[in-house]
């Protein structure tokens, strides 16, 4: 059973009728990527019969991840079932549709002894990140004291809490994770 017909934008449409073997979907959000970005892979494995093992899916967040292998399946089984649908619908969880984070992680496990990097490594998870931020900022505030910078000390008057730094430390950790979502961030943040 078929949900109803989607009425494509132009610029969806020559995504999902591209017949090229890379496609790069860049949008803001909101604006329907995900839905092509599954129209797209549903029709070249149901049309052309291309599995899923076939496709590389990176994607920023592991929600986001998830959610595309569960609409991804959803999708699949609107289809009429043959075996190799079913096939396919079984290899969607194991399939790379992943975070970028993901994706190159296995890629160095994988091939580790290409680019000279312990097979033991670990990737930061962001408990550890964060600790790592808090001692660079506390070190970078300690140092600008010492310096006695009036820039710095006009900056805490500004986003002084509690007669401490955190009002700061706060505005600069919400600046970081705010430029690691935008594309060319150091093009953004010179420009601003």
């Amino acid at each position: 059973m078929e949900n109803k017909k989607i009425n494509w934008t132009d610029d969806q449409r020559a995504v999902i009728e591209h017949e090229g073997k890379n496609i790069l979907v860049s949008a803001s959000a909101g604006s329907g990527k995900t839905t092509v970005m599954i129209e797209k892979i549903v029709r070249l494995i149901t049309q052309k019969h291309i599995p899923v093992s076939n496709f590389l899916v990176v994607t920023f967040t592991k929600t986001s991840a998830a959610d595309m292998k569960k609409k991804l399946i959803d999708k699949l089984l609107e289809k009429e079932a043959d075996e190799f649908l079913l096939e396919q619908i079984s290899a969607v969880e194991t399939s790379d549709i992943s975070t970028l984070h993901v994706f190159c992680s296995r890629l160095i496990q994988t091939y580790f002894y290409e680019i000279d990097i312990d097979p033991n490594f670990s990737v930061i998870d962001e408990t550890q990140s964060n600790l790592f931020k808090e001692r660079a900022i506390t070190k970078v505030f300690e140092n600008q004291e010492k310096q006695e910078s009036e820039d710095y000390f006009t900056l805490i008057e500004i986003f002084k809490k509690n007669r401490d730094d955190t009002g700061l430390k706060n505005a600069v950790f919400a600046l970081s994770t705010f430029l690691k979502s935008i594309i060319n961030s150091d093009d953004w943040f010179k420009k601003t």
